[in-house]
């Protein structure tokens, strides 16, 4: 065996023992050491998280519980102190209270001893001054009377009234209320007895009852939600954080307990909230975890217990796969050839897939183009039929033109599908188009839709394809019609404007809007994103190829503009289509070529040269020029017409097809015609797009099957300029 043969053999043969089992039980290891840990891991962490958030929450309901008869303690406190000095008073009024001040500030004092949560508790008559007091002797002059635990005091008698957080009068310390009425023996209104209750008292407690752990807080509230103490302390002048809803709505409703997760609002993080009512007052405790702490000590042990578990199984990972590389490497031979194999396969087949695709299309515009000959010699000769007068066959004349018709709609969806689609652009003046259009687009948005024309007389021209310009507004109408289930209104205006540079994708320059809206359904953000999509359509399956919108938009780019959507659900759809506007002249509409055609004679006869390949279709083409007194010379391609013009023959026009046999095509033929004869008149013909850019940028170019009227139009034209 030679060193090439070896070579091969090395590369190429198939491997000598058989490792298949031992390499299928490697990888079931393999994958048992990556998948039982992680499932290992998601099942721990799974567990391990609910535990922890299981003992977050009997914390925070163990701390409000303990803050709870901490609070209820100091409340019945007051509450005792209260009915002593109110008992003590008895019927006294303010001008006993006033001058007995020396003795009731003793009493005071004694009351208050050994309680450091109180820093003072005071009298006061109806008025709202201050009759005496534990903290000062002799009083200062203070009254209250506008303040709010002087007028709940008063408000809700019997019930005690807590104020919000305030700064003493005369201690400068701050506190908050517990205010109680004073009434005589015929319920007048004698004054309040206050207890002040320094803040810093509970700040304290509720720091010891926490202690370091920065992710819990624990605050005391009223009823309404207004905030009396807090561990983290916040500054007395602060603004309070609005509450969370649900908590807020438990409070008002009196709820006796309970444990709220409240969500992240006012710069607040997500945090489980355990409250509990101090008895009947009208006060509430709460504490509170951020739930970021728990994931965050969840995470951290979570990183530990990975570390320990995917440590060991990542060394025997580690192993497996060396060994399997190990084994692989007498494998080799057989998965390179089957790679190499697979590589082949598939690019035979991408390449017989291109192949198809481009015999596809080749087929398609070869068909196209032949028909659209086959429709040129049916067309032709049918108005040479009507030019001499063959009666009695109206109707199967009229069935030929629908045949026609259909004929060249076949040629356009096959063009389409090869995207070799010529266009045969005009300038149209849209006010006119629409005049004559009126009754298709009536029919096209049904007899329910009312259609309103905006079409000022002042637009400029538009310089595109009618017929595509046709098919554009149909299928717009279309749409609106099923978008307003048949019914409604389409309204049709236009307007000028002109882009600058730099402003709009489009080029700068003149365009024309037409825009076509309704008022249906309209379209959902998501379906406007993608309606000018291929394919995409939201009708049913089987009544929409969602080619509608898309057809629009390939016609608008074609002509040099776009198109713009706009909709809204309930109010309606507005397609606004951009299409260039145009500087030269509209052409008018011609007669019939039976009334175009001059008596021999009268006028010169036209010179014309066909350059067709066809026959049939050249001979058509002839004898229509023929009724038009034109001299009429046929060549079957390019070399043809040169031998006959080297031999000094001269034409007014020469009408050439584009794609013929011979040593050039219909385009070459015209550049090089125009090189040497540079005021020769070309015309060329197609029947599909390939080559059209190039054709146009120079040529008049027709697109097969053309109205031969247009025949008559450039007869007419060279007459005129004969003359």
């Amino acid at each position: 065996m030679t060193g090439t043969d070896r070579s091969f053999e090395t590369d190429y043969a198939a491997p000598t023992r058989d490792v298949g089992k031992i390499r299928r039980a490697l990888r079931v290891v393999l994958v048992l050491i990556v998948v039982l840990p992680l499932a290992y891991l998601a099942i721990y962490g799974r567990v391990d998280l609910h535990r922890r958030q299981v003992q977050a929450n009997e914390s925070i309901d163990r701390i409000a519980r303990v803050a709870q008869e901490h609070a209820i303690k100091v409340v019945d406190m007051d509450a005792e102190l209260q009915s002593r000095v109110i008992d003590g008073l008895s019927a006294r009024t303010a001008a006993d209270i006033s001058r007995d001040q020396r003795q009731l500030y003793n009493w005071l004092s004694r009351l208050t001893e050994g309680y450091p949560e109180i820093s003072a508790l005071s009298i006061f008559d109806s008025s709202g001054s201050l009759l005496a007091s534990s903290r000062e002797y002799p009083v200062p002059p203070v009254n209250i009377s506008g303040r709010e635990d002087f007028i709940g005091a008063r408000g809700v008698w019997p019930s005690k009234y807590f104020s919000l957080p305030l700064r003493g009068v005369v201690s400068g310390s701050e506190v908050f209320v517990a205010a109680i009425a004073r009434l005589d023996a015929q319920q007048t209104f004698r004054g309040v007895v206050t207890v002040a209750l320094k803040r810093s008292y509970f700040v304290d407690y509720y720091r010891d009852l926490i202690g370091a752990n920065r992710a819990l807080s624990l605050s005391f509230y009223r009823r309404d939600g207004a905030l009396i103490a807090r561990y983290p302390p916040v500054p007395f002048d602060a603004p309070q954080q609005p509450l969370d809803p649900e908590f807020a709505q438990a409070l008002r409703e009196e709820t006796l307990s309970g444990m709220i997760h409240t969500a992240a609002h006012d710069g607040q993080p997500d945090r489980v909230v355990a409250f509990r009512r101090i008895n009947d007052a009208p006060l509430y405790v709460a504490a509170a975890v951020d739930e970021r702490s728990i994931v965050r000590a969840w995470l951290g042990s979570m990183a530990i217990v990975t570390l320990a578990t995917l440590l060991p199984c990542g060394l025997a990972f580690v192993l497996i796969v060396y060994a399997l590389r190990w084994i692989a490497d007498d494998a080799g031979a057989w998965e390179r050839w089957r790679v190499g194999h697979d590589q082949r396969v598939t690019a035979d087949r991408l390449t017989a897939q291109e192949r198809r695709m481009e015999g596809f299309g080749n087929l398609a515009a070869t068909i196209a183009h032949d028909f659209n000959n086959m429709l040129m010699v049916v067309s032709s000769n049918l108005d040479v039929a009507r030019k001499k007068h063959y009666f009695g066959i109206d109707l199967e004349v009229d069935s030929i033109e629908r045949a026609i018709g259909a004929g060249q709609a076949i040629t356009r969806r096959l063009l389409g599908i090869a995207g070799k689609q010529p266009m045969n652009r005009e300038n149209i003046a849209l006010p006119e188009w629409f005049r004559q259009t009126d009754a298709l687009i009536q029919t096209a948005a049904g007899p329910g839709t009312r259609v309103i024309y905006d079409v000022r007389d002042d637009t400029w021209p538009v310089f595109v394809d009618a017929h595509e310009l046709e098919l554009a507004v149909v299928n717009i109408a279309v749409n609106a019609r099923d978008a307003m289930s048949g019914r409604g209104q389409l309204r049709i205006a236009t307007r000028n404007v002109r882009l600058p540079d730099g402003q709009h994708e489009l080029a700068p320059g003149r365009y024309v809007v037409l825009s076509i809206s309704d008022n249906g359904r309209g379209m959902t953000p998501e379906v406007l994103e993608r309606a000018l999509e291929p394919m995409f359509s939201t009708k049913p399956a089987g009544t929409g190829a969602g080619l509608g919108l898309a057809h629009v938009l390939a016609f608008c780019r074609h002509s040099g503009g776009t198109v713009r959507l706009e909709s809204s659900e309930g109010i309606g759809t507005a397609v606004r289509v951009y299409l260039p506007g145009s500087t030269g002249a509209v052409p008018t509409v011609e007669e019939p070529i039976v009334e175009v055609a001059q008596a021999p004679g009268t006028e010169s006869h036209p010179r014309i040269l066909i350059l067709e390949d066809n026959f049939e279709v050249a001979a058509g083409m002839e004898a229509v020029l023929d009724l038009m007194d034109c001299d009429v010379t046929h060549a079957k391609n390019a070399d043809d017409a040169l031998r006959l013009l080297d031999t000094g023959a001269s034409f007014d026009l020469i009408l050439s097809d584009i794609h013929m046999p011979g040593s050039m095509n219909g385009i070459d033929f015209a550049e090089h015609i125009r090189r040497d004869m540079p005021l020769q008149r070309i015309v060329l013909m197609t029947g599909y797009a390939h080559e059209l850019d190039r054709a146009s940028e120079r040529f008049d170019v027709l697109a097969k099957p053309f109205d031969l009227n247009v025949l008559g139009a450039i007869v007419k034209d060279l007459r005129a300029h004969a003359v």
